[in-house]
């Protein structure tokens, strides 16, 4: 089994680290709705990461939890603008 940077040893997807940030923003759920995007959307976000220009738009609607979660990733040694 060939293993590269977006799946585990066991073949399975790796989250990104987007994915924390959704669930601190209350979910897929909350997100959709936020960004007027489906819950699949947000899903696939957990996996590939939220697009620039969204990321955008939550940081700016949403700065204060943007801002806990950008300094949880700087304190695990992963700057926020990084990808996973």
């Amino acid at each position: 089994m060939q293993i590269d940077g977006n799946y585990d040893y066991n073949g399975r997807m790796r989250a990104h680290k987007h994915s924390t940030l959704i669930d601190l923003l209350g979910g897929n759920k909350q997100v959709a709705a936020a960004c007027r995007v489906s819950s699949q959307a947000v899903s696939k976000w957990r996996n590939e990461g939220i697009p620039p220009a969204r990321l955008m738009y939550v940081q700016a609607v949403y700065s204060e939890a943007f801002r806990q979660w950008a300094e949880g990733q700087e304190k695990a040694g992963q700057p926020a603008g990084a990808q996973a």
